[in-house]
């Protein structure tokens, strides 16, 4: 039998060099850098964000084309850096919802996994942190429930789940660090994405799914309160002020910037989705973000619309009152056309429209309004909308 270091030796060469043509080589540069450790004190396969560790026994038994996919799997945990993202989430559920994530993708790139993956059509697309919000909600929904296996392994389309038996996120060094040292993994992360995009291209192609991943890195670097200061103000700021330095240059630079002084800018819309698709620490983001608006832009007014299917409350708010609260009625379907209609048939007063959203939207107005429209989406996967602008708030 041909031993582990040799086989782990030789799934890394195929992979780097794409060995079979399929695009795999943006996994084995992700691969690479990680070392793979025996560790008797596991069952199976794991990884810290860092690095691999194999129980000897279980690894032996896969084959080799299991092998290369367990890898990519671990690999895939850092590459989208779920050990940085998992907060004070449930580690078990955040593990699973990391998992039906990643493993969709491994298997359309051609690679195989061993039986037990968790893999749900339902959740092809979606971000861990979505995923993770249809479980808990199932579980704690089910907890009554008795238990008979069901959800595990591929495509059962059940809500109840059971954790797979291999490949979990284990001793994540991630919630002990400062986040200062978070900072630092990220950015070590996001080099190393970049760098094996460069040598993956220079070899063959990348897979769509890959690149998707990508694109949510560079959404995940813009600010989107910068967007909105610009979407809210145009081109042209009163002037520009010391008095409140610019927190996210100081905080990731060191750098003492001015911030956009603004005497107050015209009259702002804000709608917010309250469908049931959007959670409740969603809706606390958007609430952060009234408050952003109206402190940074002193709008003459700032009237909140929240809507789900239909429109559910409407707040006006003139110029220097705070917003303490935010209803959020409704939590049924998404629709966004009655807030435009609401806006037409009121004759209610805008200069600018700001809609928070996870963008599960399918009634998007099919022209461009008299107002600039922006979309603020919580959903960092999603399309951008095809009228007015759309930027992303990346949530923690």
């Amino acid at each position: 039998m041909i031993d582990l270091n040799t086989r782990f030796s030789k799934a890394r060469i195929q992979l780097a060099w794409d060995v079979e043509e399929k695009g795999h080589s943006f996994y084995g540069c992700i691969l690479v850098k990680m070392q793979i450790i025996n560790k008797t004190d596991i069952d199976t396969m794991a990884t810290d964000g860092k690095d691999i560790f194999y129980n000897k026994e279980f690894t032996e038994e896969l084959s080799d084309s299991d092998l290369k996919g367990v890898l990519v799997h671990e690999a895939m945990h850092r590459g989208f850096k779920h050990h940085l993202r998992q907060g004070d989430r449930d580690p078990q559920i955040w593990n699973m919802a990391c998992d039906f994530a990643i493993n969709p993708i491994i298997k359309k790139s051609g690679l195989t996994l061993p039986q037990g993956a968790l893999i749900d059509p339902k959740f092809n697309g979606w971000m861990a942190e979505k995923i993770y919000n249809e479980i808990f909600s199932a579980n704690k929904s089910n907890k009554q429930k008795p238990q008979d296996g069901q959800g595990q392994g591929e495509s059962t389309g059940e809500t109840q789940y059971k954790p797979q038996s291999w490949g979990n996120i284990e001793d994540n060094k991630a919630t002990e660090m400062s986040p200062e040292q978070l900072k630092s993994e990220e950015a070590d992360i996001n080099e190393e994405i970049f760098q094996a995009v460069r040598q993956a291209k220079e070899r063959g192609t990348i897979p769509a799914e890959v690149a998707n991943m990508i694109k949510v890195m560079e959404r995940s670097d813009v600010d989107w309160s910068d967007v909105v200061v610009r979407h809210a103000i145009g081109d042209n700021p009163d002037d520009f002020t010391f008095r409140r330095p610019h927190r996210k240059m100081f905080v990731t630079h060191d750098i003492y910037a001015p911030t956009i002084q603004c005497n107050g800018v015209g009259h702002i819309v804000v709608g917010i989705d309250s469908s049931g698709s959007v959670t409740q620490k969603e809706l606390n983001y958007f609430l952060g973000g009234l408050n952003e608006i109206s402190l940074e832009l002193k709008p003459m007014s700032v009237t909140i619309i929240t809507c789900d299917a239909t429109i559910q409350n409407v707040i006006r708010y003139e110029q220097g009152e705070e917003i303490e609260k935010m209803s959020a009625n409704g939590r049924g379907g998404t629709c966004v056309a009655p807030v435009f209609d609401y806006i037409k048939d009121n004759d209610v007063e805008v200069d600018s429209l700001i809609y928070f959203t996870d963008m599960g939207i399918h009634d998007f107005p099919k022209e461009e309004q008299q107002y600039p429209v922006l979309w603020v989406s919580t959903d960092m996967n999603s399309n951008d909308a095809p009228i007015g602008q759309t930027t992303f708030m990346k949530m923690k």
